[in-house]
């Protein structure tokens, strides 16, 4: 290229063009040219890059590329019997189709490289699914290679969705926007069929650096400069390279494709929160959450500390060796990277207490603990926290220490810890999230400590917090004001992740607050704010409007709905947007979303509740029966379907068979008083109150204080008579909601019933 005068042999540009770019220029104006047209003047990148997972994340199926065992190999799961065959260049496989038969699959593309490679099936419709029967690579070579199965305990039943051919394993949407560059994944709804799209099939330097045809540009005219070099932003160290990252290496909902560097990652993308199931309520990693979610955790990202500074940025392996990546800031001497973080000795037995040499002495092993996934892949978590044996023994969240330790318990490791660290710091934000996420009643009070402590606490901690956060009515008075400051204080953040956390808690508000409170958010800069903000503001539309009001909530659901019909190829979507209709009023709009959700997953639980209560809504809940039933059979342990069904019988008048389902539903989750509130009080109106009351004193005993079970307990014990009981239910009630007028009307009556003789009778 002309315009490449030198170049050194690392591909760095000494005499470098001048271009003037124009940003919003190169923006709309640049295409995508593929990473071959970079190899001339960045050959050592280019070298670097073609040998790196990325580079080969997803490949043309030819021999050279199939990693796993293809000659004639059978493979046998539960009832159903895989052969993997190669005839010429073409691999295959025989293998159940998902529905019952068994057919042959050409192999069109592998997927991933090490330590495990998967195999994509295409079809005509334009799908590709990804087998999960999986080669194991752990060994490096063809000959060592073993397959496997990813779900070993689990016998697909027919058009099951985590079939190897169901929606759960379908490339286009849950695996292309990551393993590919500049995907758009094209599906139709009309024709449930794709038309995929791609510039690379793999992981390009486009996906990282952003489309290139205006740096070739550059490259060409000496005669104008360019800090940008004609790309739209630069790989600079900076928060947005962690962004660019996140693109792939998080937990995160697609909002919109097209994302590149120098766009908005949450115009593009939701990345999850804390959640339980995801993580532990400490924050370490529980599911697979690639990366970002615990890196923004961690003191490494306040601090400035951004992925390029501990990986090779092009072949994204580690930058030096051993504790030597650690060692570039942790060290003796102040760091000159990032001055701000502590020096200290931290490579020596007197810091880590293990012999020289040993897994133990790594960096990595105490605190970048590794969970493994997909069978065998291991993946260290990145949020770079100390090991807590103390949490453990508090809350059964696991540590570092017994992952190696396994002939001892949590005690002994904490006893451990103590010798050696005997002034160590305790804080930690799991008691609090822990609290919030089982609703104790301390947990408001907790909560907010934590999401006002912003010195200390990571914006996706605080926002997760918020998010935990109730609304109620029946919370005391400075609680209730608490809650009010932070959430209002929440929408006003600086930090978008808390702003979503906010529009979270208010989804508990009555709908006036949500309207005063939210509305401002449905103009954030960020489309990922202004979703949430139209999923917590939906319910409002049934009020009294402004036409301003009215025009914003109408933008916001047009926005939604694009949202909603870019993943129109998945059921939670599509009941999403049911719901979101339902709240707007529209019936008929809800009900096809529901109807459309269920015709790619039958049993898909979310929409066969909401569409019952379209269809109550319609006036025909006496069809709604069939939907109960589809919901029990596919959902059998689900406390909601067994909730709903129960609720449905008792408006039919099948009063035994309610009772069944509503105890049901209690048994199966034990720790939600309102499930237990609701059977007392329909075993109460069918007349059983002493089991009622039975049923709500063991309620009481796991949430003490709960509003409805302490005013439920209250007023079947005053309706038998038991007045002395009552009261000391009513004391009970107004020591945890002293503000609550009805509470102090209660405690009123209950004392002019034991003031009268003779009414006492127990």
């Amino acid at each position: 290229m002309g315009g490449c005068e030198q170049v050194e042999s690392d591909g760095t540009i000494l005499s470098s063009p001048d271009f003037l770019a124009d940003q919003t220029r190169v923006e709309e104006a640049a295409t995508y040219v593929g990473s071959d047209v970079c190899k001339p003047c960045h050959a050592t990148a280019y070298a670097s890059w073609q040998v790196s997972h990325h580079a080969q994340s997803m490949l043309e199926a030819t021999p050279d590329n199939i990693r796993g065992g293809f000659d004639n190999v059978v493979f046998e799961h539960k009832d159903a019997r895989s052969v993997f065959t190669r005839r010429g260049q073409q691999s295959s496989v025989t293998t159940d189709d998902g529905a019952g038969q068994v057919q042959t699959f050409d192999v069109s593309y592998t997927f991933g490289v090490e330590p495990l490679q998967q195999y994509l099936i295409g079809f005509p419709d334009g799908r590709y699914q990804a087998l999960n029967i999986v080669a194991d690579l752990r060994e490096g070579t063809l000959a060592d290679s073993k397959w496997y199965h990813l779900y070993p305990h689990e016998d697909f039943a027919v058009n099951d969705p985590l079939h190897w051919s169901g929606y759960l394993q379908n490339w286009n949407y849950m695996c292309a926007d990551c393993h590919s560059t500049n995907l758009q994944k094209g599906f139709d709804a009309t024709t449930d069929s794709y038309r995929t799209t791609w510039s690379e099939i793999s992981v390009g330097c486009e996906a990282c650096h952003g489309p290139a045809s205006r740096h070739m540009q550059w490259a060409e005219l000496p005669t104008e400069q360019s800090s940008l070099r004609g790309f739209a932003a630069k790989l600079d160290g900076s928060p947005n390279e962690v962004e660019i990252c996140a693109r792939c290496h998080s937990r995160r909902t697609i909002l919109a494709e097209g994302f590149a560097p120098g766009k908005q990652f949450l115009d593009h993308y939701r990345p999850a929160f804390l959640d339980e199931g995801l993580y532990h309520a400490d924050g370490q990693v529980s599911d697979e959450v690639f990366v970002y979610g615990s890196f923004l955790q961690s003191r490494m990202y306040r601090h400035g500390v951004t992925c390029s500074n501990c990986h090779e940025a092009h072949n994204a392996g580690k930058d030096i060796s051993e504790n030597s990546t650690c060692l570039q800031c942790h060290q003796n001497s102040p760091p000159q990277k990032f001055p701000t973080l502590t020096a200290k000795a931290y490579d020596t037995a007197a810091h880590h207490f293990h012999p020289p040499d040993s897994a133990g002495a790594q960096c990595v092993s105490c605190h970048m603990p590794m969970k493994v996934f997909m069978g065998v892949d291991q993946r260290h978590d990145h949020s770079f926290r100390i090991p807590r044996p103390d949490l453990s023994v508090t809350y059964g969240i696991p540590n570092v220490c017994n992952d190696c330790h396994t002939d001892q318990d949590a005690q002994w490791a904490l006893e451990q810890q103590r010798k050696r660290y005997p002034k160590a710091q305790r804080d930690s934000f799991a008691g609090t999230l822990l609290a919030g996420r089982e609703g104790q009643a301390s947990a408001t009070t907790k909560l907010a400590r934590l999401i006002t402590d912003v010195a200390n606490t990571p914006g996706i901690v605080r926002a997760t917090a918020l998010s935990l956060l109730q609304f109620s009515n029946r919370l005391p008075k400075p609680a209730t004001d608490v809650v009010n400051i932070v959430v209002s204080a929440g929408l006003r953040d600086a930090d978008p992740l808390v702003r979503i956390g906010a529009l979270m808690a208010l989804s508990s508000a009555p709908v006036d607050q949500r309207l005063r409170k939210a509305a401002p958010l449905l103009e954030d800069p960020l489309l990922a704010v202004r979703l949430e903000a139209i999923s917590v503001l939906a319910a409002t539309a049934m009020l009294p409007l402004t036409t301003h009001q009215k025009e914003k909530l109408d933008a916001g659901l047009a926005e939604y709905k694009v949202f909603a019909q870019q993943h129109a190829d998945r059921p939670e979507a599509l009941s999403n947007l049911g719901n979101l209709l339902f709240s707007f009023g529209d019936l008929a709009g809800a009900r096809k979303a529901f109807g459309d959700a269920l015709s790619i997953d039958e049993s898909w639980l979310p929409a066969l509740l909401n569409l019952a209560d379209v269809n109550r809504a319609l006036g025909s809940d006496d069809k709604n029966e069939a939907l109960f039933s589809a919901a029990i059979e596919s959902a059998p342990n689900s406390a909601d379907a067994r909730l709903a069904f129960g609720l449905w019988l008792t408006r039919q008048g099948r009063v035994a068979t309610a009772l069944q389902e509503l105890q049901a539903a209690m048994t199966l989750a034990p720790k939600n008083p309102r499930l237990s509130y609701v059977y007392a009080i329909a075993l109460n109106s069918h007349g059983a109150p002493v089991e009622a009351l039975q049923v709500l004193a063991a309620a009481q005993t796991r949430t003490p204080n709960d509003y409805d079970t302490l005013q439920a307990l209250v007023s079947i014990n005053f309706e038998i008579k038991r007045y002395a009981v009552a009261l000391e239910y009513a004391l009970t009630l107004q020591r945890a909601y002293p503000q609550d007028r009805n509470v102090v009307s209660l405690i009123r009556t209950m004392e002019t019933h034991i003031g009268m003789p003779g009414q006492v009778t127990d």
